[in-house]
């Protein structure tokens, strides 16, 4: 019976010992070579229509601090990726991209919406159809704030 089991087991671990073959490897950069440079294929163009050489960007990040009366406290940070992009000389793209949070507060009452970070962000197309001529398309998602709230047309 043990010689019966163990050429079972031999013969069901045969397949396993099987070596497979190895594809033959492209010669591909390495990623630290397609980190340096990353417009080598395509022609330098990503998806077909994007140089990554004419991209530009901004990175920022700001602080506020305000403080009120009984010890209350409020602060707030954002950062903010700025990105430019030159289609040609009559056509532009712009786009802002932002989290804002809140680091500290120490009111008596926080809003779980102030502690809670958000993204915020606008996008831009610039024409310049003649040389006298801008058209400018744009959106934005920044966040609101209360002006008064009994007469909602009115800041003060």
């Amino acid at each position: 019976m043990k010689k019966a089991t163990f050429i079972l087991i031999l013969l069901l671990s045969l397949p396993v010992a099987g070596f497979s073959q190895y594809k033959k490897q492209n010669n591909l950069p390495s990623i630290a070579e397609s980190l340096r440079m990353p417009t080598t294929y395509n022609g330098g163009l990503l998806l077909g229509f994007l140089d990554m050489s004419k991209i530009q960007m901004q990175h920022s990040y700001s602080m506020g601090f305000s403080s009120g009366g009984y010890g209350g406290s409020n602060s707030y940070g954002m950062y903010t990726n700025s990105i430019f992009y030159p289609v040609n000389d009559k056509l532009q793209l712009n786009f802002n991209l932002g989290y804002v949070h809140n680091p500290f507060q120490s009111f008596q009452a926080p809003s779980p919406a102030m502690n809670q970070g958000s993204f915020v962000g606008s996008g831009e197309i610039n024409f310049f159809p003649t040389e006298n001529m801008h058209l400018r398309f744009s959106i934005s998602n920044y966040p609101r704030y209360e002006y008064n709230r009994y007469q909602r047309y009115r800041r003060y």
